[in-house]
């Protein structure tokens, strides 16, 4: 589609300091902070803004969707999640004590599994990070120069089939727990009284196959256990320069410079994203979509030297 408008709004703030200035030492600091709000403000003429607009339709089948609604924020996962007990919902604990399990998963007291949504219009989480960040620093020491590189973002969430194919067919970490006894997983069940109330109690069955839950509740149709946030902190490039002195450079009559430098990138990743890395997206035809990793691959982190001379 080639009609509508989107507005975006943003604001980024940029620091430079010198903490400490010598004349053999100096101290440099760069940060940056940025912030973008968007909104989907109008669509084709007659568009009824109670349907979204789908990104990258079928991207991942039918299991997570990109929905995004005229007059909100744009690109927000949505798909099957837990059926949980509503605001309201409360049971009575063994020492008769009212307790609210407002959000508790709702499990089939039968079988011991979660319960999960029937029609995939559960809103998961947002795709677009809140905010993102960097942070740049040099150390001057006489003629040896070192340097760091740090990005951060927060706020984001991407969907990961990655993790969805691995943990159901149980090569994750993640199923391990009750396969030698199965699992009482928490959560409470519905109890539909005679006269037609419905009353909650905890759950406390076991469930009854351990390769049928692990089966159900990380297949690609349940969204909410296949996405997750994007939240990182990325040591991105480290580097160590040494610049030869001119007066030694002079003495050679031929080169006027010369710098010999180490460099790492990638040296690590601080994140709760299960698979590689969190600054995923999903290729379809010549478009890159993010908020849906599929068989990414791990960042690249490389080592080199770079010699400098100058004539």
């Amino acid at each position: 589609m080639n009609c509508g408008e989107i507005r975006n709004r943003g604001i980024e703030i940029a620091l430079h300091g010198v903490p400490v200035r010598t004349r053999d030492f100096t101290w440099n600091i760069d940060i940056n902070w940025s912030r973008n709000w968007n909104k989907l403000v109008a669509l084709e003429d007659g568009w009824d803004p109670r349907v979204p607009y789908q990104s990258a339709a079928g991207i991942v089948g039918n299991y997570a969707n990109i929905y995004s609604y005229l007059g909100k924020e744009m690109f927000w996962l949505y798909g099957r999640g837990y059926q949980r007990a509503p605001e309201d919902a409360t049971y009575v604990d063994a020492n008769g004590n009212t307790v609210s399990c407002a959000g508790m998963k709702i499990i089939n007291e039968k079988t011991g599994y979660p319960m999960i949504d029937e029609s995939p219009e559960r809103n998961l989480g947002k795709i677009n990070p809140t905010w993102r960040g960097g942070l740049s620093m040099n150390f001057r020491y006489k003629d040896f120069t070192l340097g760091m590189n740090f990005t951060a973002q927060m706020g984001g969430h991407a969907y990961s089939v990655t993790h969805a194919i691995l943990a159901y067919q149980g090569k994750l970490e993640n199923s391990l727990s009750g396969r030698n006894d199965g699992l009482v997983v928490e959560g409470v069940n519905v109890v539909t009284n005679a006269d037609g109330t419905v009353t909650y109690k905890p759950n406390t069955t076991v469930t009854e196959s351990i390769n049928s839950y692990y089966n159900q509740i990380f297949k690609r149709d349940n969204a909410e256990e296949n996405i997750f946030k994007t939240d990182f902190l990325k040591f991105k490039e480290l580097r160590l320069d040494y610049n030869l002195p001119a007066r030694i450079c002079r003495k050679t009559k031929a080169i006027q410079g010369l710098s010999v430098g180490f460099y790492a990138t990638n040296l690590f990743c601080i994140t709760k994203f299960p698979i590689y890395d969190p600054e995923c997206g999903t290729m379809v035809g010549t478009n890159v979509y993010s908020g849906v990793e599929a068989g990414a691959l791990p960042m690249t982190r490389t080592y080199g030297v770079n010699i400098k001379l100058s004539f």
